[in-house]
């Protein structure tokens, strides 16, 4: 494999159906690739006792696995083998997931890390049947540039959709065509169809519009579910699943004009359901996303919007100029990125839970992106055209590596006005004495510069913690406070000889401000360039230097609010006051005229309709703040550019012509003396009770509490920080709790689910002013209202003991009472016609190859039924072999039964049960149960139960509950088999039920057998006392008759 062939492998596992999984790992350096590079770094950690660690993990589930070195082979990769049924979701009737996958080089080392998805067989969409003529990608061309769409599946961002579409009659290769991959687009893993060929058939478009012309049928828009697709179409809406027309509008395709968006909600009478939320009078919104895990409603058009009240209100998160829009946006269902394309080809980043994209550095694409789309991994995909060399027909799709977020830096000069030692007001500067009849407004500072860095070139730094927006007519667009980070360094006297001079302050009347300042020195010792400087007196007070008069006089102003009767008169001593420098490069032209970028020779070359002269050169050509570079040769209208790293080729409509403050090897920093960059991540959030676990299940008595902390480095206010967004608020009952100290945040919140309710919610806690490059911003948590699927009910002995004692040792209670019973072979329970009679289907210890037990009559032998032993022979052919089969107490596994638990005649049998769920305490089972015997058995009573109705029925049964001690007594014996079901109205939504088996034994004798010999007893009694009196009688007599008396 080469280098190039490894940077397009996409890290997905796909799970067939197979009984295992098999997984690959290699050690591969980047840098320098090679089969003997791999085998050096492999015995190199190997020898150290290290190796790979694999983690899977879902909402519901997670588990660690170790490649062994045993496991090694060939090409010095590791081989692991995982057993299908370890994969098999236990809740797909609540969730539908891919499994995210941790590679990692020493468990926690966090030496080398790889991330990539597994994906189950049976949850992939199954959208290719009758859905159209599968072609060759060769065929598969479009017409114009952008003309497809990509729209990601709702079960995994990882599976998408392409579809290039044109007017059918503008070319005879033409169609609607629709890709389908499971592979990222690879040409082996893409599936094209065409969905409205020439001909109409079954599987078409066509099929659904006999009477319309399926030339003229175009496809604007779709909406991909897991099993089908939405189709909107020149003639209507159309479900894939069978073609079926959802509606039919007439000229809906060209005729709608689709840029006044109203999101609203309608119920089943068309009513609104919800408010509709206008966009404002100049904005255009052309598309509307759904973010499914965190209930995020995404618009985009002119702007960003995002709602997370399901279209309550909206929040802008970008502030873009015209005529920039975006074309694109992406994010992945099971994850937090969201990112977005303008049409100047300038991508921005940012997060679900934050209110703000920032721009990407990223490397300079093979063309002009026309789409870009997003990952679960995060990995980036733009969609560019480069020839005819891809499946796309002009297009094809390269990943895009970003660097960094960009430096924001723009044309304004800003004021520094510090507050104390650690605290800094930023004013962003007007253009001076500017009329207040023109739109004033200022792209340098909005709130998604919230908790970024402003960087001095001089040095210094200041946290931004907040912005409020100002009138322009004060000199400023805006008002930041911020946290000083680093000390901002001041110009000195040999860099600005004007510090070495006293300073006169007079303050002057002005028809645009309040009051300026007049600055004046004696001599010369201003200049052109303190334009934009910051002066700061000995008493605090800074002013904006804003219009160079001559090398003695300089006007300033202040920062708004304060009144003239306070602001300092005081002249200022030569080393007393001083100057900081955040001035920006100025505009000498802002041209909205056409030019083109392009690359030849080792250099970038511009030519627009502008006339550009040699006075230009050293001057910077800005279209963007990610495609900039300074003009270095000028030649017949043709200009060539130094540190041209950032530019990129396009014809483009907007650009700037600036004069730099300053030259720089660093381009990225601006042209400035300031900048404003993405902080480094230092919050840190922590949800507790598991930083794992994302699904709850709430049933009818359940609660739970969560926690979610933020451990902040910035956050010193006492307002909260955390933001808590519930989708579906009507199933719980909700408290929350919110406490500080110092810097650190924390928010309890107690969830109870309402009676009578079910569903799922998502509840999303986000920090919406933490930076973009936290790991982590955001945590979404599912709740399900209804029975957790691993909840069950399980039978307790009332004794202890181990399987192996049970069946072949001799289990005994406290009083050496035998507690097991050894089952006779095909062991077939009494029945109520008499013990030699049995009748139930249920057969117990069957050996097939031995007698049947008590079958002398004819009702026993019809109403006998194998299971596990169903045509066999013998015993062995019944797979009862397994120790969990034969100590089941289930009714399913009858045959294999062979040791059950043994009562004492005469002894009561309380009934003790467990509740089991995974990732919770096992319970003892207090609430009411009933119990129903299983072989028609009814020589039983309940003791001290109560009475329940039936759900649905008019048939009472008799309770047993914990509270008051119910018990089983049996009046018969034999064996027993009940299934206890929990009485679920008011207690449960789960179906909880177990079996327990009980033998009765050592029971007296029946009627009339007990009577028989009670006779025969009272009758050999009495016959031997009879025959003892005769006895005493005849040897009274002889005794008599033998006595001699005394005469």
């Amino acid at each position: 494999m080469s280098m190039e062939e490894l940077k397009q492998r996409e890290n997905r596992l796909f799970l067939e159906n197979d009984e295992k999984l098999s997984v690959f790992c290699q050690l591969i350096d980047k840098q320098n690739w090679s089969l003997a590079r791999s085998e050096e770094l492999t015995k190199k950690y190997i020898s150290s006792g290290v190796h790979p660690y694999i983690t899977f993990r879902n909402k519901t589930w997670w588990k660690t696995y170790k490649f062994q070195t045993k496991e090694i082979i060939s090409n010095f990769r590791w081989r692991l083998e995982i057993q299908r049924n370890v994969f098999t979701p236990g809740v797909n009737d609540v969730l539908f997931e891919p499994w995210f996958i941790t590679v990692e080089l020493g468990y926690g080392l966090g030496l080398y890390e790889t991330k990539s998805i597994l994906i189950p067989k049976e949850q992939l969409v199954n959208l290719t049947q009758k859905l159209g003529s599968v072609v060759g990608k060769s065929s598969v061309m479009t017409s114009s540039s952008g003309q497809f769409m990509v729209k990601p599946t709702p079960c995994c961002g990882d599976i998408l959709f392409v579809l290039p579409f044109k007017n059918k009659s503008m070319s005879s290769v033409g169609g609607c065509y629709v890709g389908i991959t499971y592979g990222a687009f690879m040409p082996e893993t893409t599936l094209w169809l065409d969905v409205c060929p020439n001909q109409s058939t079954n599987s078409s478009l066509c099929s659904v519009f006999p009477s319309e012309d399926c030339n003229n049928l175009r496809l604007l828009d779709m909406v991909v579910t897991r099993n089908y697709i939405v189709f909107a179409t020149s003639f209507g809406l159309v479900k894939s699943a069978s073609f079926a027309l959802l509606m039919s509008e007439q000229g809906v395709a060209e005729k709608v004009e689709r840029y006044v968006v109203l999101v609203v909600s309608q119920d089943s009478n068309r009513h609104f359901v919800f408010p509709p939320w206008y966009f404002s009078e100049n904005s255009i919104a052309r598309d509307i996303q759904f973010h499914t895990w965190s209930n995020t409603i995404l618009v985009y058009g002119s702007e960003v919007w995002k709602s997370r009240d399901g279209g309550n209100s909206f929040k802008q998160l970008t502030k873009l100029r015209s005529p920039h829009t975006i074309t694109a946006l992406s994010f992945p269902q099971y994850g937090d990125n969201i990112v977005v394309l303008t049409n100047h080809g300038k991508i921005l980043n940012g997060r679900m839970g934050i209110s703000r994209l920032i721009a990407i550095h990223h490397q300079t694409l093979s063309g002009f992106l026309y789409s870009i789309l997003v990952d679960e991994l995060g990995t980036i995909k733009g969609f560019s055209q480069n020839g005819n060399a891809s499946i796309f027909g002009n297009y094809f799709i390269e990943k895009i590596n970003f660097e960094s977020y960009q430096k924001h830096f723009c044309t304004d000069h800003l004021l520094l006005q510090f507050i104390g030692h650690h605290d800094v007001f930023i004013f962003v500067a007007a253009p001076f004495e500017q009329p207040s009849n023109q739109s004033l407004t200022s792209y340098c500072f909005s709130s998604p510069v919230v908790t970024q860095v402003l960087k001095s070139r001089l040095g210094g730094s200041a946290h931004i913690s907040e912005v409020t927006q100002l009138n322009p007519s004060t000199g400023f667009y805006t008002r930041a406070k911020g946290k000083v980070m680093e000390d901002f360094i001041g110009l000195t006297a040999i860099s600005a000889l004007v510090l070495k001079m006293d300073l006169q302050l007079r303050i002057l009347n002005s028809a645009f401000y309040d009051v300026i300042y007049e600055l004046s020195i004696t001599g010369v010792g201003w200049s052109s360039h303190d334009v934009g400087r910051t002066v700061v007196l000995d008493n605090g007070m800074s002013i904006l230097l804003i219009k160079y008069i001559d090398g003695s006089t300089i006007y300033g102003l202040p920062p708004p609010g304060f009144s003239p009767s306070i602001l300092p008169h005081t002249n200022q001593k030569s080393g007393t006051w001083q100057m900081y420098d955040l001035s920006s490069a100025t505009v000498i032209y802002d041209k909205t005229d056409s030019i083109s970028i392009s690359y030849s020779l080792g250099e970038f070359k511009g030519i627009a309709n502008f006339v550009f002269t040699n006075s230009h050169i050293g001057k910077v050509l800005m279209i963007h703040s990610d495609n900039h570079g300074v003009i270095e040769t000028v030649s017949g209208g043709t200009v060539s550019f130094q540190n041209s790293s950032l530019f990129k080729e396009g014809h483009f409509s907007e650009w700037k012509l600036l004069e730099p403050r300053v030259y720089t090897s660093e381009p990225k920093n601006g042209y400035g003396m300031w900048w404003l960059e993405e902080e480094d991540c230092s919050n840190f959030p922590i949800i507790t009770p598991k930083q794992y676990k994302t699904l709850y299940h709430l049933d009818t008595q359940d609660n739970v509490t969560l926690q979610f902390a933020v451990l902040a480095q910035h956050l010193e206010t006492t307002e909260p920080q955390i933001s808590m967004h519930v989708s579906n608020p009507s199933l719980f009952f909700i408290r929350g709790t919110h406490e500080h100290y110092e810097t650190n945040h924390t928010l309890d919140v107690g969830l109870m689910r309402k009676p009578g309710t079910t569903g799922l919610s998502q509840m999303s806690f986000s920090i919406p002013y933490l930076s973009l490059k936290c790991p982590s911003v955001s945590n979404v948590l599912t709740i399900h209202g209804g029975c957790p699927p691993s909840k069950r009910l399980v039978f307790e002995y009332p004794i202890t003991f181990t399987p192996n004692v049970f069946l072949y040792g001799t289990p005994k209670d406290g009083d050496g009472v035998l507690r097991h019973y050894k089952l006779p072979a095909n062991y077939r329970p009494p029945s109520s016609r008499g013990v030699g009679i049995p009748m139930s289907s249920n057969l117990y210890n069957v050996h097939p190859e031995k007698p049947p037990y008590k079958e002398r009559f004819a009702i026993s032998r019809r109403t006998r039924v194998y299971k596990q032993c169903s045509g066999k022979s013998y015993r062995r052919d019944c797979d009862c072999d397994q120790e969990n089969i034969t100590m089941s107490r289930l009714v399913a596994y009858s045959d294999c039964i062979t040791t059950v638990y043994r009562l004492l005649y005469g002894e009561e049998f309380r009934p003790n049960f467990t509740l089991l769920q995974d990732d919770t305490i096992t319970k003892r089972f207090v609430d009411p149960y009933y119990v129903v015997e299983l072989n028609q058995r009814s020589d039983f009573k309940i003791v001290r139960s109560t009475t329940s109705t039936t759900p649905g029925q008019d048939s009472t049964i008799s309770v047993l509950q914990d509270r008051l001690n119910s018990s089983l007594e049996f009046s018969g014996g034999g064996l027993y088999h009940f299934r206890a079901y929990a009485v679920k109205e008011g207690y449960t939504l789960c179906g909880l039920m177990d079996e327990f088996i009980v033998f009765v034994d050592e029971l007296p004798l029946p009627n009339p057998a007990r009577d028989v010999v009670r006779f025969t007893t009272a009758m050999l009694f009495v016959t031997s006392s009879f025959l003892a009196y005769l006895w005493y009688l005849y040897y009274s007599n002889q005794r008599d008759q033998n006595r001699v008396f005394p005469d």
